[in-house]
């Protein structure tokens, strides 16, 4: 019985420490994501989806980040409830437009970068906001939000 007693103390101890390891990364990303938004003021929202897919062709599913946007507007949801009017773009889908979407070309170039490093961090960022979900950057904090797909 003692064994079974130990595992289940076990199992909640390791459910504590997921949540600890979910607060850290939180702290860890917060004020660098708040800053870039400083550094870049035409930049109002930052916002992405998050997820593992239920199904691929019966391949493996696999975790991943969905769509970085970056937006002129202060978005409240990632479903586009908008606050202030502007315009919401990829830096990648719009790459080599010659308005960059509304912003200094030295924004544009710095949200490309920003989108870069995060693809490159799917696994700090499946700690810090978890799986179905999308995150809203503003100026006001980190909103995560449940996200509902196929």
């Amino acid at each position: 019985m003692a064994s079974l007693t130990e595992l289940k103390a076990a199992q909640r101890r390791f459910a504590d420490l997921r949540e600890q390891i979910k607060v850290e990364a939180q702290n860890l990303l917060a004020p660098s994501l708040k800053q870039f938004l400083k550094d870049y003021p035409q930049i109002k929202t930052i916002m992405w989806q998050q997820y593992t897919p239920y199904f691929n062709d019966g391949d493996t599913c696999h975790f991943s980040v969905y769509d970085i946007l970056f937006s002129s507007a202060v978005y409240s949801s990632y479903q586009g409830e908008e606050e202030d009017g502007g315009n919401i773009f990829h830096p990648w889908i719009y790459d080599n437009q010659e308005d960059f979407c509304g912003v200094d070309p030295k924004t544009y170039q710095a949200c490309a970068e920003l989108s870069d490093i995060l693809d490159g961090m799917e696994n700090e960022l499946f700690n810090a906001f978890g799986d179905h979900c999308s995150v809203i950057i503003t100026e006001d904090g980190i909103t995560v939000e449940e996200f509902e797909h196929e």
